[in-house]
């Protein structure tokens, strides 16, 4: 991969309050040159063009935004980054397996429902064979046996 360069320039405009009026004191601006390798600049480019910036002023913002951290979030390390990640990946596998728990739970009430059912018609059927089976004299007399 070859690195692409690009330049951006981080300046402040001060307006100083004087009795004759607003001056403009220009600071002199100051250039940072960074070089990346084309996917991370690809990234940069998207992000400057969904945002409707400029790369300078994306790159401007990210500088900022690292100057204005406090000394623990820019230390935060890799690996509490990774514990981070690896929670939210561990939530979303609880949610993947409370999923598959309610589905089964409810194919298990269907089964027993079923089974049930079976059980109610098999009843029915042997209580049906046992009175045909059972002697003419005994239906008309009312003998169970």
């Amino acid at each position: 991969m070859n690195p692409t360069q690009f330049n951006y320039v981080y300046s402040d405009d001060i307006c100083h309050q004087a009795s004759s009026g607003c001056q403009q004191i220009k600071m002199k601006a100051k250039t940072i040159t960074i070089r990346v390798d084309q996917d991370l600049y690809q990234k940069f480019f998207d992000m400057a063009e969904s945002e409707a910036v400029t790369l300078s002023e994306l790159a401007r913002r990210a500088v900022d935004d690292v100057c204005h951290q406090t000394s623990s979030e820019r230390h935060q390390t890799s690996s509490e980054l990774n514990y981070q990640e690896e929670i939210k990946w561990f939530k979303s596998q609880l949610e993947n397996r409370d999923e598959q728990i309610e589905r089964l739970q409810k194919a298990l009430d269907q089964e027993q429902q079923l089974h049930a059912i079976s059980q109610n018609t098999i009843e029915a059927q042997r209580l049906q064979i046992e009175e045909k089976t059972r002697p003419f004299w005994r239906r008309l007399l009312g003998f169970s046996q």
